[in-house]
């Protein structure tokens, strides 16, 4: 894959994000909450933590060890086989839903239609791909960060594309998928460490806004990230999974469904 050097330009992109955010804040905002609610409540309701939780408050437990591990030990050890199993549910469920979410970034970047039951039911297109690559990212960039954390964030740097690739260009294999991402962030390591901290600050800005904020910054830094794609690469080969989105002029281009 030929690359050629191309300028990031902060606020060009600040600018195009904040714009964007205005323009799709709602879809991308449902969005947001569909994956929140797939990997944090619907993966809940494999455990219950309440009655274990209300035993702890009775006072009679700590006086007598034995009436302890009698009557909470069962509630444990069932317990401890359903954490791991409710988080890879939550997890299979909302990698599904960021598939349509990371599509969605790139409609809204390239002026098209935003389409959420559309990107939800497509989805399906690269699902399994996708949970693979990014797997496979995480445990690479894991393991960067485990050993030493410099190798970790300069990973996490050069692979930050991956997940956005996988998710838009599901016909590509894991070493077409890394190998576009490493491409795409040479010679912007250091503009794109600088990308991910300033995003990370206005998140924490929204965070301090009574945590009101944050559910419009996020939607700004996602779409930093998609425009930061788009910028480095060709966005207009990236073709739509459905035969039903047309290009549109940026302007009109809203629809939530």
């Amino acid at each position: 894959m030929e690359t050629t050097f191309k300028v990031l330009n902060l606020d060009t992109i600040w600018n195009k994000s904040w714009e964007h955010a205005k323009q799709y804040f709602l879809p991308i905002f449902a969005m947001n909450v569909i994956i929140y609610l797939s990997s944090k409540f619907i993966s809940s309701l494999f455990y219950s933590t309440t009655q274990l939780t209300m035993a702890l408050q009775n006072a009679a437990y700590y006086n007598d060890p034995d009436l302890f591990l009698r009557e909470l030990t069962p509630a444990i050890l069932a317990m401890m086989p359903m954490l791991p199993l409710g988080g890879l549910i939550g997890w299979l469920l909302s990698s599904y839903f960021q598939v349509a979410l990371y599509r969605l970034l790139i409609d809204g970047v390239k002026g098209l239609k935003l389409s959420i039951s559309e990107r939800i039911k497509g989805a399906w297109t690269g699902y399994l791909s996708f949970l693979g690559i990014t797997l496979v990212k995480r445990l690479i960039v894991g393991i960067g960060l485990v050993l030493c954390l410099l190798p970790g964030i300069f990973l996490a740097v050069r692979l930050m594309f991956v997940p956005i690739i996988a998710a838009n260009k599901p016909k590509l294999t894991l070493g077409e998928v890394f190998s576009e991402s490493w491409n795409l962030t040479r010679n912007h390591f250091w503009t794109l460490l600088g990308y991910g901290i300033v995003a990370i600050l206005v998140n924490i800005v929204g965070l301090l806004c009574c945590c009101v904020g944050i559910v419009f910054t996020a939607v700004v830094t996602q779409f930093m990230l998609a425009n930061v794609y788009a910028t480095l690469t060709d966005i207009q080969d990236i073709q739509p999974t459905t035969d039903e989105e047309q290009e549109i002029p940026y302007g009109e281009a809203y629809s939530h469904e």
